[in-house]
């Protein structure tokens, strides 16, 4: 556009933005903006007025309406820029021989362009999916760019509060889903279009807890084959990973599950927490538990009789078996046994091995609560068991002096009574005997008895598992010696020294009588003659004193105590 004229006002119409700053975008009324240094700043949209006036104080001025081409007519008044850039009014001043080519030129930036703002999230970790999630410290950091006027402001709304002039950083410090709306405005009022950004600040750890299957109690005592599972929880962002560690181990990654079957006998502590994906990290959860990995040992004894002999544990049929179980932890769930390779069978009380005698073996072994199972194994008296239920073989014997007569046996104060007893089992143990009706004795030694008349011993020989055999005999004893007789074949003749005086050639005549087993021998001494057994009558033909000395035995060997005869022959 060139103009001849000297001076040139430019008019336009605006008026001043209006910061309704409601939900809804305000609107702004563009303006034309000089510069301290003297640069226009005008409006695209902005129409252009030509006025004239002949000095710069002057009220009075000439607006231009007419045109040289009627063609133009229609938008000459008002004028419009034809695009953004500057522009420049001129006119020629050929008087004015210091001018380049005569031409005096205006500029005139024409600004046609909105401004370019941005919203940069940062200060804190992120993770995309199907919405935006930032974690703790996040901040907006706000710029905007104009190529021409300038900015003159950034607004934003957030969660659709009204819109409010923004400095360049804000803090996003709530826990929730942010909606921030914001566009910036130059200095001739040309608005940008309006930006949006959704995303979510998560502030809160993600929480996590831990359940246990398989073989355990409560979860306070583990095996070797329990299962620790984790779960964790996050409302927002998400789990990212699992950390875990064992007492003071290096923490690991969590992956499916945790089998503790690496851990020792004894206590432990799993400490385990999470992250979720924006980098929140929970406080650490702490776990104790007891992990149990040894089988109850067993205990088995015999009640009852039992005895070790020739390599064998001999029992009766009425002793039973008996197992105790202990457990260093879990406490003892099952004890199981198998005899001779049977099926194996829940103990519950003791218990008879079998009333038929053989041999066995009883394989045994326990479970406790977390199900650690002991091997089955025996001991030295369940290896080799013996069932037992032979009595042992018993005698008796009784030294002499004994007769056999009449169906009796006959004995002395002096015999001796023997008792025995065998066993090719569990062994011998003891014989227990009573005489008549007296107290029972132990029976250790061979004894006698003592008191003439009639006895009935009774013994029992017991094995050493108690098995026994009982017998009684009777025996008759006899202390008594026979009774001798004496008797002269002629009448006595007188007397001499208080002695019987007898023809010589007198017989003498002896005998003896036994009640109980009968004479053995009638023995005579003749005046300090050898003892001599008496079988016939004795003469007698020495004159004068003669000495007779008799004894008599019975069959017992009872004998008498030696009777005298002092007479005289004549």
């Amino acid at each position: 556009m060139i103009m001849s004229l000297k001076k040139l006002i430019l008019i336009s119409v605006f008026s001043v933005p209006l910061f309704l700053y409601a939900q809804e975008q305000p609107s702004f009324q563009m303006k034309v903006v000089r510069q301290s240094d003297g640069t226009v700043y005008w409006p695209l949209s902005l129409p252009v007025y030509v006025q004239l006036t002949n000095d710069t104080v002057s009220k009075k001025s000439v607006i231009l309406t007419d045109v040289r081409d009627s063609k133009t007519e229609s938008v000459s008044v008002p004028m419009k820029w034809d695009g953004p850039g500057i522009h420049y009014l001129r006119h020629f001043d050929k008087q004015n021989h210091s001018l380049p080519n005569g031409e005096v030129a205006f500029p005139v930036h024409v600004d046609g362009m909105s401004p370019v703002s941005k919203l940069s999230l940062e200060g804190a970790p992120s993770f995309s999916s199907h919405k935006i999630y930032f974690g703790l410290k996040l901040k907006g950091r706000f710029s905007a760019k104009d190529d021409m006027s300038g900015v003159e402001t950034t607004l934003i709304s957030i969660d659709g509060e009204p819109f409010i002039a923004l400095q360049s950083i804000i803090e996003f410090d709530q826990e929730k889903e942010y909606v921030v709306k914001y566009f910036a405005v130059d200095k001739v009022g040309n608005v940008e279009k309006e930006n949006s950004k959704n995303f979510v600040v998560d502030k809160t750890a993600p929480t996590t807890a831990h359940s246990v299957s398989l073989d355990n109690i409560d979860g306070k005592v583990l095996s070797s084959r329990s299962v620790i599972s984790l779960a964790s929880h996050d409302k927002l962002s998400g789990v990212s990973k699992i950390l875990v560690s064992f007492d003071d181990n290096p923490q690991t990654a969590y992956a499916n599950s945790i089998r503790p079957s690496l851990l020792s006998d004894g206590d432990h502590t799993l400490t385990y927490f999470a992250i979720d994906n924006v980098n929140n990290v929970e406080s650490k959860n702490q776990y104790t538990f007891y992990l149990d990995r040894t089988p109850p040992t067993v205990i088995a004894e015999i009640e009852g009789a039992s005895a070790i002999n020739q390599g064998k544990t001999f029992i009766s049929k009425n002793s039973k078996i008996k197992f105790t179980a202990q457990d260093n932890k879990a406490g003892v769930k099952e004890i199981q046994y198998s005899i001779n390779g049977r099926p194996r069978q829940s103990y519950i009380s003791s218990f008879n091995v079998s009333t038929l005698q053989g041999s066995y073996t009883i394989n045994f072994r326990a479970i406790d609560n977390v199900n650690n199972t002991g091997a089955f194994v025996s001991d030295n008296n369940l290896r080799n068991l013996f069932v037992d239920n032979t009595p042992p073989k018993i005698f008796h014997s009784i030294e002499s002096p004994k007769v056999f007569s009449r169906d009796t046996l006959f004995v002395t104060g002096k015999s001796k009574v023997t008792l025995g007893s065998i066993d090719y089992q569990s062994g011998a143990a003891q014989i227990v005997f009573q005489v008549d009706k007296k107290p029972s004795s132990n029976y250790g030694q061979p004894f006698t008895l003592e008191n003439e008349g009639i006895h009935v011993i009774t013994y029992t020989g017991e094995d050493k598992v108690t098995n026994s055999s009982s017998k009684n005999f009777l025996v008759v004893v006899d202390n008594t010696a026979p009774k001798i007789f004496s008797h002269f074949g002629l009448n006595k003749i007188g007397t001499h020294e208080g002695k019987s005086v007898y023809p010589i050639s007198t017989p003498l005549y002896l005998a003896a009588t036994d009640d109980v087993v009968g004479l053995k021998s009638i023995r005579y001494s003749l005046n300090g003659g050898p003892w001599t057994d008496y079988s016939q009558v004795l003469l007698l033909t020495r004159r004068g004193k003669n000495v007779v000395e008799l004894r008599a035995a019975d069959k017992l060997g009872n004998e008498t105590a030696p009777e005298v005869l002092e007479f005289f022959l004549k």
